[in-house]
């Protein structure tokens, strides 16, 4: 099986109900009015994995529902370890969690996935894939160009021409390509920086 080839992008999903900001409800927005487009990478990357890892395209409904059921709404956006919890409860899949770049190698070479975690801008740094929270997909790694091939959820038309982002990724069709140093930097205001995924 090919990985990257299924593409979703939560801009492509403004019709899809998904609030979150369940709990405090502090960001109108996201409680109210929230949709898969405005609120949902982390379903998008869940149903890519799912598709790679196990050769299934669950619908876009169906993973809000699951984000429902696991409580991962509560606060703006989707928290990624009660609903990785739940889809390894459900599937045939595994995850453990890392700050190395090492380890995303590791982990596709066994044939696996990995959730980036960005962090957005701070002090020093723009962020190249977002400028606040957000979880990319990253399926392969090439070793002789040392680049990762990520799929951005957020992705749109002159996203990586911004100042501050121009010349630090390579776009090719659906795939972004970085090297280790962006993910680092992209990364470096969470903990943990990547969700891997392994099939069982």
């Amino acid at each position: 099986m090919s990985y990257g080839t299924y593409y979703l992008n939560q801009n492509r999903f403004p019709q899809v109900p998904y609030l979150t900001d369940a709990a405090a409800k502090t960001v109108a927005g996201c409680y109210d009015t929230g949709t898969v487009e405005s609120s949902a990478c982390g379903l998008c990357y869940s149903g890519m994995m799912l598709h790679d890892l196990l050769g299934i395209d669950v619908p876009m409904e169906q993973l809000v529902a699951y984000s429902y059921h696991a409580k991962a709404n509560l606060y703006p956006g989707t928290s990624l370890v009660p609903y990785a919890q739940l889809l390894c409860r459900k599937y045939d899949i595994k995850f453990s969690q890392s700050n190395k770049e090492s380890d995303i190698i590791e982990t596709i070479r066994q044939g696996g996935v990995c959730i980036a975690n960005v962090g957005g801008d701070y002090k020093g740094h723009i962020g190249v894939f977002s400028h606040g929270g957000h979880y990319i997909y990253i399926y392969a790694y090439n070793e002789a160009s040392g680049e990762f091939a990520v799929l951005d959820p957020s992705r749109k038309e002159g996203k990586y021409e911004e100042e501050g982002r121009k010349g630090k990724v390579r776009c090719q069709g659906d795939t972004v390509y970085c090297t280790a140093d962006i993910l680092k930097d992209d990364t470096a205001n969470r903990d943990p920086g990547y969700f891997l995924f392994l099939r069982k």
